[in-house]
């Protein structure tokens, strides 16, 4: 862009200008070394833009993401609790997207429920045992879909051995389903 003010910064040599006339190079030292001096009111000022425009953070962020997608994995790594906390805010805000993607992705869901809980069978016996009513009430209906059938069947003896091969065979069904 060229200048109608083609004189050189007094200050740093620079030639590029703000149409007003301002030094550019001059204008960002200055702003930095504000913001540097006034951490809180940047904070608070940022925090209010953000509230007003909430729509182009959350498009702005989900450009970063797609565009960096190892720095936003590695955060995510970083900060497990936050990143829990706002897959669980996402999910609360669209359970209607959650639920049309299990039905699109019925045998992914499955594989994942299978493999989370051959790797959480103690989460699974304590909340069986904590949750006595919600366990008789899916047994009950268990038993009214499938009239008949056992309710308990026989199962292999989960050894560490078994239990290896199954994550294997569920890995690998979920790469399979991937591609």
């Amino acid at each position: 862009m060229t200048s109608p003010f083609p004189w050189y910064c007094k200050r740093c040599g620079c030639t590029e200008r703000y149409p007003s006339g301002r030094c550019k190079q001059c204008i960002k030292e200055r702003d930095i070394k504000y913001r540097a001096r006034n951490k809180e009111k940047e904070r608070i000022r940022t925090a209010e833009w953000q509230k007003k425009n909430r729509e182009k953070v959350r498009l702005n962020t989900a450009r970063w993401r797609a565009r960096n997608p190892e720095k936003a994995n590695a955060w995510d790594k970083m900060n497990p609790e936050k990143a829990k906390a706002r897959q669980r805010a996402w999910r609360a805000a669209h359970p209607e997207k959650g639920k049309a993607w299990r039905a699109a992705n019925r045998e992914k869901e499955n594989a994942y429920v299978k493999a989370w809980r051959m790797r959480n069978p103690e989460k699974i016996a304590a909340w069986v045992k904590a949750n006595p009513e919600k366990t008789k009430a899916n047994r009950d209906a268990y038993k009214a879909r499938n009239p008949g059938l056992p309710i308990y069947r026989a199962r292999k003896k989960r050894t560490d051995k078994y239990i290896a091969q199954m994550l294997s065979f569920l890995d690998q069904t979920m790469e399979k389903m991937k591609d």
